[in-house]
């Protein structure tokens, strides 16, 4: 099996995927790769039209990414060979990503960013809301509002495939309520309260 590689990939990759007994161009421009694909086997990386235009044996292409909607195109759709994409390989990062952006804007953080480049030093919920010392943290106000918490939340996934089912596995260490909607998925898993169908979007929200 000939295998193109296009954009190239670093000694280490290359190494790994060569030890798999194939042979393999590391095409550092188009121009080569272009050359290289006419009598390939698979292509990794990112196609383009006159690449496969030029291939004349192509039956494996491998994305480099999990979403495709910018990948394919219409010679791509037409075409008899098989296109794979990186299902399930970045649910662990996609996760950190989303936990991230939870706590991000749960706490603020988002607001405090732009006003420490601003110079401005007031917390959300207003300085006229600050508790003063004396009398301790057992007052909510204002502040206390305005920030929340992922203890104690209930957290809504909207589809239970391997990222979500990654930020689901995630979330009760946490200590949050993990309710999910998916459109295939039954088996509700460990950590899920509740998994409903999509026709219960609209409860969910």
């Amino acid at each position: 099996m000939k295998l193109v590689i296009h954009p190239a990939v670093e000694p280490e990759r290359l190494e790994k995927i060569a030890a798999a007994g194939m042979t393999v161009c590391n095409a550092a421009t188009e121009a080569e790769a272009k050359s290289a694909i006419a009598d390939a086997d698979a292509f990794f990386g990112k196609i383009t039209p006159e690449l496969l235009a030029a291939a004349r044996r192509l039956r494996w292409v491998q994305s480099p990414t999990a979403s495709l909607e910018h990948y394919m195109f219409p010679a791509l759709v037409e075409h008899p060979c098989v296109v794979t994409n990186m299902r399930g390989l970045f649910s662990d990062v996609i996760a950190d990503q989303v936990f991230g952006y939870m706590i991000c804007f749960a706490r603020n953080l988002h607001r405090y960013i732009r006003n420490q480049a601003a110079g401005r030093w007031a917390p959300v919920g207003g300085e006229s809301t600050r508790q003063e010392f004396s009398i301790g943290p057992g007052v909510v106000g204002g502040i206390d509002r305005a920030h929340g918490q992922l203890a104690g939340a209930t957290l809504g996934i909207v589809g239970l495939g391997s990222i979500g089912g990654e930020i689901a596995r995630r979330a009760p260490v946490f200590g949050m309520r993990v309710l999910a909607v998916d459109p295939v998925r039954t088996g509700r898993p460990d950590g899920v309260e509740a998994l409903w169908g999509v026709d219960r979007l609209p409860e969910l929200l």
